[in-house]
């Protein structure tokens, strides 16, 4: 995905597909697609309250949001599940992942990571399959919203640090907090958590607290918008209907799936579009949308359809142990196993 400037200088951005032949992954003329995706911590109600029963709260919950959803998500019980996003055959998908998940000592024993890992596609396991073993390259990110860290123990500081000065649409340097944590070559996230200014630059120089940049920045950014390494970017080409496609986090996957650490990628007909069946609006995500095509959608059938994404993990063995809240009361975890598990009927 290299990209090269017109002056033959290493561009910030992520290459036009079919800029560099196969290099690009993805060909020329193809649809384009991007995701901004933020794994954050918040309390999910994973049932609401009967009667005398209370709502079961998950207070740990874990899961990818679009950056531009996060706000309404954290504001409304109804939205807060795993993410499902579409993108249509012959799209060409960017990808940014970005955590704030900070550390703490219960969920990720003070060392937080995270990934995403796809199923039913193809991938150099080495660079982007996002499991980190072996000599795989580092796939994953830490949380771009710690600033510092005074216990000891776990995984050190991520490398964050934020504007002491604002910065104006087209400056090319940037006055930062902790600018010594960097290296000239280095590509960093300006605005991380500005949602409508967010950009990847490449750092020049650093003399001090100043970072000289490569290029001048695209957007303006106010005093204490994070600067950070902590970021992903991944690219896949929909060069056929897979249908749904499975990703989770595979860096702290025991901890992270139990508590919604996972999302779905569905591949749409080719030209299709994605709307709320109450408002008929355009939507980025969601597990419910009117699918709006003209396209072959089954042997036989063309035309649009509503389609529904389920997603089932809160009654698998691990997450009763995980989620204890609404278990049968005074009775052994067995128990809430077997209530959970559908019967099967020949």
């Amino acid at each position: 995905m290299i990209r090269r400037d017109a002056n033959g200088d290493e561009s910030n951005d992520n290459s036009k597909p079919g800029e560099n032949g196969v290099w690009s992954l993805c060909p020329e003329n193809a649809g384009r697609k991007s995701f901004n995706v933020h794994f954050i911590k918040l309390p999910i109600k994973i049932a609401k309250a009967q009667g005398k029963e209370p709502p079961v709260i998950d207070p740990n919950g874990l899961i990818y949001v679009l950056h531009e959803e996060e706000a309404a998500i954290r504001a409304n019980d109804d939205l807060k599940y795993p993410l499902v996003v579409r993108g249509n055959i012959y799209d060409c998908v960017d990808w940014t992942l970005t955590s704030e998940w900070d550390d703490d000592d219960y969920t990720n024993f003070q060392s937080s990571k995270i990934n995403t890992h796809w199923h039913f596609l193809q991938f150099d396991n080495q660079a982007s399959d996002g499991v980190i073993t072996g000599f795989s390259y580092e796939q994953s990110v830490r949380p771009f919203t710690m600033l510092e860290k005074k216990n000891k123990k776990g995984l050190p500081p991520p490398m964050n640090t934020v504007l002491t000065a604002p910065v104006k649409m087209g400056a090319a340097s940037i006055k930062v907090k902790n600018a010594g944590q960097y290296h000239v070559g280095t590509l960093i996230l300006v605005g991380a958590d500005n949602v409508k200014g967010n950009e990847v630059a490449r750092i020049k120089e650093i003399k001090g607290g100043t970072i000289t940049l490569t290029k001048g920045l695209k957007n303006a950014h106010p005093v204490n918008d994070i600067v950070t390494v902590e970021f992903v970017r991944q690219r896949f080409w929909v060069d056929a209907d897979v249908g749904t496609v499975f990703w989770h986090d595979h860096a702290f996957g025991a901890t992270t799936w139990p508590h919604g650490g996972f999302g779905t990628f569905i591949a749409e007909p080719v030209g299709s579009t994605y709307h709320d069946p109450k408002t008929g609006k355009a939507i980025r995500s969601g597990p419910i949308a009117d699918i709006r095509t003209v396209e072959p959608v089954g042997y036989g059938v063309n035309n649009s359809f509503r389609e529904l994404m389920v997603q089932v993990h809160d009654t698998v063995p691990h997450t009763v142990n995980i989620v204890t809240a609404g278990n049968p009361p005074g009775q052994p975890v067995e128990v809430a196993l077997e209530a959970g598990k559908t019967p099967c009927r020949s």
